[in-house]
């Protein structure tokens, strides 16, 4: 029955998700727990616990993986002059944003700042692809293509008021922003060139 072929690929796509992984596995994990348990409600033909179940390990799969991208934002060097905050992560529900992980750490100076976010795991990344590969589409938007550490970038300023940003998808799947106020072009530019991408497209 399709119900059964869902359920079943379910658990399965979230136990092979660890299986080849850097997440450790032990007999306590409250992944491994709740899928277990999924198994046993679905046996059990309570399918709407089960369903619960599901959705609760997936849930915790993407906080194990807000942990590893907010480890990786936390290196990040601030630029001369400035100071990093603690970075925070959050696993969003499938109704919020399409779902997803995002990160967030802001960096400070007097009044100044630049909020660093990373989103993955979410289907709006897709929807900004197309702005990457399409300098019309850029332009039209106010930005402008241009390479910073071998990846593309979209670059918006404002002089007027000393705002932009510069947005990024990386490898397909994690969208970069860094957004700013009462900074300059340069800071703007700079701090993202402190930006490790190879290290983030390692992230399992």
């Amino acid at each position: 029955m399709r119900f059964n072929i869902t359920v079943r690929m379910l658990a399965l796509i979230l136990i092979m998700t660890f299986l080849f992984s850097d997440i450790s596995i032990s007999e306590e994990d409250q992944v491994i727990q709740a899928v277990n348990e999924g198994i046993q409600k679905y046996n059990e033909q309570k399918y709407g616990e089960a369903a619960g179940q599901f959705e609760y390990a997936a849930q915790l799969v993407k906080q194990k993986k807000g942990e590893q991208i907010k480890d990786f934002v936390q290196s990040i060097e601030p630029i001369e002059g400035w100071v990093g905050n603690q970075a925070t992560s959050q696993a969003m529900a499938g109704g919020f944003m399409g779902g997803g992980v995002n990160v967030d750490r802001e960096f400070t100076k007097d009044s100044s700042r630049m909020n660093l976010t990373i989103l993955s795991d979410s289907p709006l990344i897709q929807s900004v692809i197309m702005l990457f590969s399409n300098p019309a589409m850029a332009a039209a938007s106010g930005g402008e293509l241009s390479t910073i550490n071998g990846e593309r970038v979209v670059i918006k300023f404002d002089p007027n008021n000393n705002s932009g940003e510069v947005k990024s998808v990386i490898d397909g799947k994690y969208l970069f922003t860094l957004d700013s106020r009462a900074v300059t072009k340069d800071d703007l530019i700079n701090q993202t060139k402190n930006v490790n991408f190879q290290d983030l497209k390692a992230i399992p």
